[in-house]
């Protein structure tokens, strides 16, 4: 009997280092977790700096198409402009369409241009606007793409807010919500209260 009794007391004890070690190897994986989750969000910052227009950077004329395929001057000098980048093939843009066409309703007391920006073709932007309703025209960058990199036009969706001296006073990239729909129109209350003084 009393063999058994030491070998039971030996797989307890054994069992018992083992969960002590898992136990900690579990708290340095956690740790190594929490570091790794802090470098990936470090990393997103980084890689949203980059593909996305920052405050402060100027947006100069360019040429874009029209829906009647006419080449067009978007041109920020002497007028705020609020810019939709959107993407045919963006199920996040279908979803923020209704959101962007509540954001021009609410700042048509304003004296803004609101307009969007599509890297896809005439014919595609066509088909899409006939699908979601954008209340605001959409012009094309399809033959133009030198522009939707320099202005780093290739992440969707985004809001882009540049006043009348073409420089960018606010980006947000995503879906909007009700905030920050409030942070755009606050925004735009900023540029003119800057602007009368």
């Amino acid at each position: 009997m009393a063999p058994t009794i030491s070998r039971s007391r030996l797989l307890i004890i054994l069992l018992c280092v083992v969960i002590v070690i898992m136990m900690v190897q579990n708290y340095f994986l956690v740790r190594k977790n929490d570091e790794y989750q802090k470098r990936v969000e470090i990393l997103a910052e980084e890689v949203n700096r980059l593909s996305v227009m920052s405050k402060g950077d100027t947006v100069y004329a360019f040429s874009a198409l029209n829906m009647d395929s006419s080449s067009v001057i978007i041109d920020p000098d002497g007028k705020k402009k609020l810019i939709f980048v959107l993407t045919t093939t963006c199920g996040s843009c279908v979803q923020n369409m209704a959101g962007w066409n509540q954001l021009r309703k609410d700042i048509s007391q304003f004296d803004v241009q609101v307009i969007g920006i599509s890297p896809d073709s005439i014919y595609k932007i066509r088909s899409f606007s006939g699908k979601v309703y954008p209340s605001f025209p959409v012009f094309s960058l399809a033959s133009n793409y030198l522009v939707a990199r320099k202005y780093k036009f290739q992440t969707f969706p985004q809001t882009i807010l540049v006043d009348e001296s073409g420089i960018v006073q606010g980006v947000w990239v995503g879906i909007l919500n009700d905030e920050q729909r409030n942070n755009i129109i606050e925004s735009l209350r900023a540029v003119l209260i800057n602007n009368q003084n």
